[in-house]
């Protein structure tokens, strides 16, 4: 019986040992070669020309930006970001907005009424403008967001509140309701 302990165990060390060799032996250059580097990403641009004033003071109508195509293949879209959106109601060209909610962020929409309009708030913070005025939507202007802001209480995936700089709104979120993502078709920047 201790034969044939002492021949399982030497076969087993045997594979071990075969194993260990396997993992010591100098593998083919092929495999040691190193990886290509992955392409660089958000870094290559077309010039991009704002028409129209939705976007001032941050961007003026006519002023060349930068327009980066494959930014977001490798950047999460984030609150603050101008982007270029492809919009039906628009299709000489894409619109530029700035995203002010994305999927998961919580927003509602609260009415002033001494102003007839109403106020956005996203994540507990009402949303202003870049000249840091906030949104007043009038009521007449604000039925189909007032719609998506109850219905859709946190922003669903695939979904963006894209708005100008307009406190009463333009061609944007308050025009045609929240954004599809796959919409977007690159960030912008001066």
């Amino acid at each position: 019986m201790k034969n044939i302990y002492k021949i399982l165990l030497a076969a087993a060390g045997f594979g071990l040992l075969g194993v260990a060799a396997i993992f010591l032996l100098p593998r083919p250059e092929k495999v040691l070669a190193p990886l290509p580097e992955p392409p660089a990403c958000g870094v290559d641009h077309e010039m991009f020309v704002i028409r129209g004033d939705s976007l001032a003071p941050q961007f003026a109508a006519g002023q060349e930006v930068k327009l980066f195509f494959d930014y977001y293949d490798c950047h999460p879209l984030a609150a603050g970001d101008a982007v270029a959106y492809r919009w039906a109601g628009n299709k000489d060209a894409p619109i530029a907005k700035i995203v002010k909610a994305v999927a998961g962020d919580h927003w509602r929409m609260e009415p002033v009424s001494e102003q007839n309009a109403y106020q956005i708030e996203v994540n507990g913070q009402w949303l202003a403008n870049s000249a840091g005025e906030l949104y007043q939507i009038p009521e007449k202007k604000a039925k189909l967001l007032l719609h998506y802001a109850d219905s859709y209480p946190e922003i669903p995936e695939g979904a963006l509140l894209i708005l100008g700089n307009i406190a009463q709104g333009s061609d944007d979120s308050v025009r045609f309701g929240l954004a599809a993502q796959e919409n977007i078709i690159g960030k912008i920047e001066p």
